[in-house]
Protein backbone atom coordinates (compact mmCIF):
# COMPACT_ATOMS: atom_id res chain seq x y z
CA UNK A 1 0.00 0.00 0.00
CA UNK A 2 1.27 3.45 -0.90
CA UNK A 3 0.20 6.03 1.68
CA UNK A 4 -0.31 9.45 0.12
CA UNK A 5 -1.96 12.67 1.14
CA UNK A 6 -4.91 13.99 -0.85
CA UNK A 7 -2.67 16.84 -2.01
CA UNK A 8 -0.04 14.39 -3.30
CA UNK A 9 -2.70 12.38 -5.10
CA UNK A 10 -4.12 15.52 -6.70
CA UNK A 11 -0.63 16.51 -7.90
CA UNK A 12 -0.12 12.99 -9.24
CA UNK A 13 -3.36 13.09 -11.24
CA UNK A 14 -2.63 16.58 -12.55
CA UNK A 15 0.83 15.50 -13.68
CA UNK A 16 -0.58 12.34 -15.26
CA UNK A 17 -3.01 14.41 -17.35
CA UNK A 18 -0.20 16.75 -18.40
CA UNK A 19 2.03 13.86 -19.44
CA UNK A 20 -0.78 12.02 -21.23
CA UNK A 21 -1.49 15.13 -23.27
CA UNK A 22 2.21 15.75 -23.92
CA UNK A 23 3.38 12.21 -24.68
CA UNK A 24 0.92 11.22 -27.39
CA UNK A 25 2.41 7.76 -27.82
CA UNK A 26 1.85 6.79 -24.16
CA UNK A 27 -1.25 4.81 -23.23
CA UNK A 28 -3.06 5.64 -20.00
CA UNK A 29 -1.51 2.72 -18.12
CA UNK A 30 1.98 3.74 -19.17
CA UNK A 31 1.28 7.29 -18.11
CA UNK A 32 -0.03 6.37 -14.66
CA UNK A 33 2.85 4.00 -14.06
CA UNK A 34 5.58 6.38 -15.25
CA UNK A 35 4.24 9.35 -13.31
CA UNK A 36 3.79 7.25 -10.17
CA UNK A 37 7.43 6.15 -10.53
CA UNK A 38 8.44 9.81 -10.50
CA UNK A 39 6.50 10.41 -7.28
CA UNK A 40 7.04 7.14 -5.37
CA UNK A 41 9.77 5.10 -7.13
CA UNK A 42 10.48 2.53 -4.42
CA UNK A 43 6.84 1.77 -3.71
CA UNK A 44 5.82 1.58 -7.38
CA UNK A 45 8.77 -0.67 -8.18
CA UNK A 46 7.21 -3.26 -5.85
CA UNK A 47 4.14 -3.34 -8.14
CA UNK A 48 6.24 -3.72 -11.31
CA UNK A 49 5.66 -7.09 -12.96
CA UNK A 50 2.72 -8.04 -10.74
CA UNK A 51 -0.88 -8.61 -11.81
CA UNK A 52 -1.56 -4.96 -10.88
CA UNK A 53 1.13 -3.48 -13.16
CA UNK A 54 -0.77 -1.30 -15.66
CA UNK A 55 2.23 -0.28 -17.77
CA UNK A 56 1.45 -2.77 -20.56
CA UNK A 57 -2.25 -3.30 -19.87
CA UNK A 58 -4.70 -0.41 -19.44
CA UNK A 59 -7.31 -2.81 -18.05
CA UNK A 60 -5.17 -3.02 -14.87
CA UNK A 61 -5.34 0.71 -14.09
CA UNK A 62 -8.00 0.31 -11.38
CA UNK A 63 -5.97 -2.47 -9.73
CA UNK A 64 -2.85 -0.31 -9.89
CA UNK A 65 -4.59 2.70 -8.38
CA UNK A 66 -6.05 0.54 -5.60
CA UNK A 67 -2.54 0.49 -4.11
CA UNK A 68 -2.84 4.17 -3.22
CA UNK A 69 -4.18 4.86 0.25
CA UNK A 70 -5.11 8.46 1.04
CA UNK A 71 -4.15 9.35 4.58
CA UNK A 72 -5.81 12.25 6.36
CA UNK A 73 -3.19 14.70 7.54
CA UNK A 74 -5.68 17.39 8.45
CA UNK A 75 -5.87 16.20 12.05
CA UNK A 76 -3.34 17.98 14.24
CA UNK A 77 -2.86 15.67 17.20
CA UNK A 78 -0.76 18.27 19.00
CA UNK A 79 -3.83 20.48 19.45
CA UNK A 80 -5.85 17.83 21.23
CA UNK A 81 -6.58 18.38 24.89
CA UNK A 82 -5.91 15.22 26.85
Amino acid sequence: MINVTQDELNKFYKRAVEMFNHCKSWRQGQTYFNVACDFWPEEVNKIRGTNDDCFYDDSKIAAFLSHFNVVDVSVNYNEWNY
